[in-house]
């Protein structure tokens, strides 16, 4: 007998929709990724299933991630979803 699959975080029966403005104008984006661990300095590894910001704190810590994830948009302007983080972390 065939096992039902189990509940995911995101339905992935539809292909990754157009970048759309949420509030406040940021832009979001679904997007798939290779990867969701990442080994860090700051502790053995790091787990996100975002990629940007919806805030633009002054403060941040992670404004300098942009540089590894370069966007038209300026930090705090745009969030990419990982909409395959389940599967990824999986692997």
């Amino acid at each position: 007998m065939a096992k039902k699959p189990e509940p995911t975080l995101f339905d992935n029966s539809e292909p990754p929709s157009e970048p759309t403005a949420g509030p406040q104008g940021v832009v979001v984006r679904e997007v798939q990724c290779r990867k969701l661990l990442n080994r860090c300095g700051i502790d053995d590894y790091s787990f996100n299933c975002y990629v940007g910001c919806g805030h633009g704190c002054g403060y941040c810590y992670a404004r300098f991630m942009q540089r590894f994830h370069p966007h038209d948009e300026e930090w705090g302007r745009f969030v990419d979803v990982r909409i395959n983080a389940v599967q990824a972390l999986a692997r």
